[in-house]
This record gives C-alpha cells, sequence and structure tokens, in this order.
C-alpha cells in the first residue's frame, strides 16, 4: 500500500464510529502481552481441557489436542481434508512468462524450497485447527516495501503471531533474535474462519477443531475405555468383601501374584480364586462399576454420529470419512446431493480463501491470477449437461415454431376467414432463411451462447470486450495469454491481440497513468 493509500485510510478510520486503533503497534506492548499470555498458558495447561475462547495457549493447545493419542477420528477427518486441498490442482493464468515464473515460484520456491504440498498442507491446516488462523508470508526486496505484486511466499509460525485489531498491522510476529516485529497487511497472507465480529478478539475467527471439540472428548475417553477394557488391568470399580477380613485378602493376593509372576503369565493371568474361611459365613462380593456404558450403547450408531458431528464442524460430506451406500447415513441420491453442497461450504470456502489471498493486490501481480482446478469427472459431466440444456433454449429461441408459423399466415384484404384458406407467407430466401423465424436472431443467439459460456467469442467470429487492459499489454511484452497448469501442461487461452484491443492499449498507454503503469510493470519484471 502507497504512503497516500496508507494515509487516506488512516484519516477514514479517524472519521469512523468504530473503536479500532490505526497506529502503528508498539513492541513493547507486545512483549508485556507475550509475557502475561505464558503464565496465564502455565495454569491453563494444567487442564485437560481446552483453555477458555480465545488466547495464543488455546491454539497451542487444539494443535496439541489434535495430534494426542487417541484422538484418532479428529486426527482423519482433519487429515482428509487438509490432504484434499494440498492434492487439488491448480493453474496460472497470465501472459505466457509471467505464469511460468509464479507456478515455479508456487511449486518449487514456496517456503524457501519447501514447494507446495508442504506450504498449502501448513497453511490449511493452521486454517482448520487454529482460531487465529492460518498465515503465509509475502516476500519482497524489503520490508519497508507495501506496494507491488509478492516476489514469494513463505508460511509463517502461527505460534508466533499475535493479533493486534490493528487494519493497516494486523499482526506482531515474535522473532526470536530481533523480538516483536509488526507485520503490515501487505506482507501477509492471512485467512480465518468464521471470523468474531467482537472488537476484543481482534479478528481471529472459531476454527473447525473448536467446533468440534466437545465430540472429539467424547470419542477419546470411548477410545481410552475400550483399551482399559481390553488390557488385563482391573476395571475402574469398587470391589465390596463381606465375610474376609483386609488380612485374609491381602494373603491370597500376594500368593496369586507370586504365582503368576512363577508362571510368567504377564498378559494373560490366571482366575484369582478365593475361598470362604467359615462355611457358616459364605464369601460375599459385590462390583460396584465406576466407569461403564449406558444400556442400549450400540458403538457403530455412536460413530456414525460422531461421523455427522465432524462432518459439520469441517463443513464436509460425511461420505469424505465414512463411505456408506445406504442406512443411517441416507441413499446414493443424498450423497449425490450433499456432494454438491460441500463443494460450497468446507472446502469451498478454503479454496475461495487460498485463491482470494494469493490473488490480492500485494500477492500476484496484475495479469496474473491463481486458480484452483478443482473440478472432478462428475463435475464435467454435470457441466456438459447444463451447456447441453442451453444449447437446446437456444435453439428452440432461433428455430421457427409451428404456432408461430400458422400465425404468421396471411389472407388476401377482404375475404372471409371462414370459407377461405390462409396464403403461406412467403418464403426467406439467403440468409434471411437462416435467421429460422424465431422470436430471437442469429445474433442474438451467438450472443446468449457466448453469454452462458457454452463456446468462446473467437469461435463465433465475436469482438472480444476490453475488460481487463493489462492482458492486452502482457501480449505485447511477456506473450501470449496461457493457463500453465500444476503437472505442467501450457493452454493458450488468446494468440493475437484484435485491432479493437490494439487500438485501445495505444491510446491507454498515450495516457500519463497508463504510461505509469506500463513503465512500473517492465521495471518489476524486466529480469523475469
Amino acid at each position: 500500500m502507497s504512503t497516500s493509500n496508507t494515509r487516506a485510510l488512516s484519516e477514514e478510520a479517524r472519521a469512523s464510529v468504530q473503536d479500532v486503533d490505526h497506529g502503528r503497534p508498539d513492541g513493547e506492548t507486545g512483549t508485556v502481552e507475550a509475557v502475561q499470555n505464558a503464565i496465564l498458558w502455565t495454569i491453563e495447561a494444567q487442564r485437560d481441557r481446552a483453555p477458555a475462547y480465545w488466547s495464543r495457549q488455546r491454539d497451542a493447545w487444539m494443535v496439541d489436542w489434535l495430534k494426542s493419542s487417541g484422538n484418532d477420528m479428529l486426527a482423519g477427518a482433519h487429515s482428509t481434508l487438509v490432504s484434499k486441498i494440498a492434492s487439488t490442482n491448480f493453474y496460472v493464468e497470465g501472459p505466457l512468462s509471467l505464469a511460468l515464473l509464479y507456478l515455479d515460484i508456487l511449486l518449487h520456491r514456496i517456503g524457501w524450497g519447501a514447494g507446495w504440498q508442504d506450504e498449502i498442507s501448513a497453511w490449511v491446516d493452521a486454517f482448520l485447527s487454529r482460531d487465529f488462523g492460518g498465515t503465509l508470508e509475502c516476500l519482497r526486496t524489503s520490508r519497508t516495501d507495501y506496494t507491488g505484486p509478492s516476489l514469494g511466499f513463505a508460511h509463517m509460525d502461527e505460534s508466533k503471531c499475535s493479533p493486534t485489531g490493528i487494519p493497516e498491522w494486523p499482526i506482531i510476529y515474535y522473532n526470536e533474535d530481533r523480538g516483536p516485529i509488526p507485520i503490515h497487511q501487505s506482507q501477509v497472507c492471512w485467512i480465518k474462519d468464521m471470523v468474531d465480529h467482537r472488537d476484543e478478539y481482534r479478528g481471529v475467527g472459531f476454527c473447525s477443531v473448536s467446533r468440534s471439540l466437545a465430540t472429539s472428548y467424547i470419542m477419546k475417553l470411548l477410545t481410552k475405555f475400550k483399551e482399559q477394557s481390553l488390557s488385563d488391568l482391573p476395571p475402574a470399580a469398587i470391589l465390596l468383601l463381606s465375610n474376609m477380613t483386609p488380612t485374609q485378602w491381602e494373603d491370597v493376593i500376594t500368593k496369586y501374584d507370586a504365582r503368576q509372576r512363577n508362571q510368567g503369565n504377564t498378559v494373560w493371568q490366571d482366575i484369582l480364586v478365593a475361598f470362604s474361611f467359615d462355611p457358616a459365613y459364605p464369601l460375599a462380593m459385590e462390583l460396584l462399576e465406576l466407569a461403564k456404558l449406558w444400556e442400549g450403547f450400540d458403538d457403530r450408531t455412536a460413530m456414525e454420529m460422531a461421523v455427522f458431528s465432524f462432518a459439520l464442524a469441517y463443513r464436509v460430506d460425511p461420505r469424505e470419512y465414512w463411505p456408506v451406500s445406504s442406512g443411517a447415513l441416507g441413499t446414493a441420491t443424498e450423497a449425490e446431493l450433499m456432494d454438491r453442497k460441500a463443494k460450497g461450504k468446507g472446502e469451498g470456502i478454503i479454496y475461495h480463501a487460498v485463491a482470494r489471498a494469493l490473488n490480492g493486490p500485494t500477492g500476484l501481480p496484475d495479469g496474473v491470477t491463481f486458480h484452483f482446478d478443482f473440478q472432478d469427472d462428475e463435475d464435467d459431466r454435470r457441466a456438459a449437461e447444463i451447456r447441453e440444456l442451453h444449447i437446446q433454449n437456444v435453439r428452440r429461441l432461433w428455430e421457427a415454431s409451428p404456432n408461430r408459423a400458422s400465425a404468421s399466415m396471411t389472407l388476401p384484404p377482404g375475404e372471409d376467414t371462414q370459407n377461405q384458406a390462409p396464403t403461406p407467407a412467403p418464403q426467406l430466401a439467403g440468409e434471411d432463411a437462416e435467421e429460422g423465424l424465431g422470436i430471437i436472431t442469429r445474433e442474438e443467439a451467438r450472443a446468449l451462447l457466448i453469454h452462458w459460456n457454452v463456446v468462446p467469442p473467437e469461435l463465433l467470429g465475436e469482438q472480444v470486450e476490453l475488460s481487463r487492459l493489462y492482458d492486452t499489454r502482457a501480449v505485447e511484452q511477456f506473450g501470449p495469454i496461457v493457463r500453465a497448469h500444476r503437472d505442467g501442461r501450457v493452454t493458450v487461452m488468446k494468440r493475437t491481440m484484435t485491432e479493437t484491443e490494439r487500438s485501445a492499449w495505444l491510446s491507454y498507454i498515450s495516457g500519463s497513468s497508463g504510461r505509469g503503469a506500463y513503465t512500473q510493470t517492465r521495471q518489476l519484471f524486466a529480469e523475469s
């Protein structure tokens, strides 16, 4: 962001009615806050439950909770969505040289050479497991450079970040060597889930792990119960004995343990047998279990309900976690509908958040855009069906209808309409015959096909509206507009510049604003 834009934003902020500080944050304030949070964390860490919303310590606790033993279902649900996003194909669209340059940056150079798979996994993992969200640093030649596109990206450790609530400087990063460092909004791609609207929480969100804590805690207890039930340890219970003294019971236990050691029984041991010492008073025992499952408990039902809960928390189709063709999770038709809806929720939110962050004003350069290519064969089939419906509708509008044909028949003037047969309308020849006597003309039918993205405008010989001037400039300087895919394919989107676009571009660069943008772009990418 330029200095003038920053000053203008600050002036608008001072005129706002909201209680939001827009000054540059002080490093000492961040240090004091870090010490206070460390003290709170020392207290909260003693608990087996998550600290209260929100704190950096809560985020750290949730990350550890996700990876804790016995939390297999939550970890599986989490990793399923992370791996799906990381494995999704993508492409970079723009001028040939710039598209290939930024494809190489995203695939290989991102994260100081870690690569796309690792960096996008860490970014999305933080988005799903931290209320703070996930951060990606925008790398430039200088930290004081607040304008222009980024030259690289690297994931930031969110445990070292704190929100400030200041739009221009949204984050403080705690560097171990240099201390607290304010991060400008142009230096970070910050994605969050369900942003809290209250000012006191400074723009943090409410992540998927937070939404699934209660269910994951119950499932972890069930896992622990199963482990203890299958072990050779005695259950958590109270044993009530009558007609046996404590000394007599200790003698029985001592002899039993000695016999098991002599026999080498460490896992599967013999049954402990105790006899009554006085036949007149038979030995009686009563076991009161302290931890047991309720009556009618069904393990499969509990698992399926947990799947539903995790699917709600992560906003995905339950069949992503638990493949069932029928039964409690519904029918195959419902599965198809839920799959369509899921792409507009959990994974759809992540796709759009990542693309919006990378395509922001301080991400990729103008004329270069990042897109996820997340459509599969089923999506392509549905898209083809929709295009077929569009074609049929356009054809019906363009072709002659029997009703319209009969209405177009004429009678000689003054003749009786009951006794005289109508005279057919004159037949059209040449180009007029191609109009088909429909309610729309051929040109209107072509316009509809282009509007509905059934065919590209170039195939019908239509002039492309000049909406993005940097595309025409890029054709001259950096090659044709292409799509550079993750798998190495390059698709040319536009080979030549039309005369209309060329004249519009020459008119644009002749002005002062156009000449400045043109010169700046050439300087930025001269080496590449």
